[in-house]
């Protein structure tokens, strides 16, 4: 009772900034606890962990495998995730370090242009599995990475930690912590 909110969507960068501006009380971003662990003003709870998968049209000859490695990438035509984005960080150096120049189509953050212009075949793209499932038309195929290249996505809820006590923040971490 009496509690407003507001949901805002936005990339997990400008979602921590606007915490550390006092602009949000906590957010839900996609990041490493690595990078986290770096921040010691921030409290942090792990809320999900997935593995990123490959969505690859139908008619490409990677779809005969069962997994993907990055050196299968070479050549072929990528869908890449926003530059924004840990996902398109974590692509770029593992191209970096198997030698790969990739031959991006576009980059979006957008998952439903990323299902289209797979079904198209106009290229190869990458998602959750989750999100992957929901995109991935009757003209793809979802593809893990092999074991070399598992990437995962991991959402975290984070507050600051001068804001742990604030009794919303307590309430919701307190939640959080007990199911989570």
């Amino acid at each position: 009772p009496d509690i407003s909110y507001e949901l805002t969507f936005e990339g997990s960068d400008v979602l921590m900034q606007s915490l550390i501006n006092r602009r949000l009380h906590g957010a839900f971003v996609i990041s490493s606890k690595n990078s986290l662990e770096a921040r010691d003003n921030f409290y942090y709870k792990e809320i999900s962990k997935e593995e990123y998968v490959i969505i690859v049209p139908k008619n490409n000859k990677l779809c005969e495998k069962n997994k993907i490695s990055i050196k299968d990438l070479n050549d072929e035509v990528i869908i890449m995730p926003s530059e924004k984005t840990l996902l398109n960080r974590q692509l770029l150096m593992m191209f970096q370090n198997d030698g790969i120049n990739p031959k991006v189509l576009c980059s979006t953050s957008q998952s439903d242009i990323v299902g289209q212009l797979t079904g198209e075949n106009l290229g190869i793209g990458f998602a959750s599995s989750t999100v992957a499932e929901k995109i991935c038309s009757e003209n793809c195929r979802i593809i893990p990475f092999d074991d070399t290249a598992k990437i995962h996505r991991v959402i975290y809820f984070i507050t600051l930690q001068e804001l742990i006590d604030y009794p919303l923040i307590k309430a919701f971490t307190d939640f959080l912590e007990k199911f989570y």
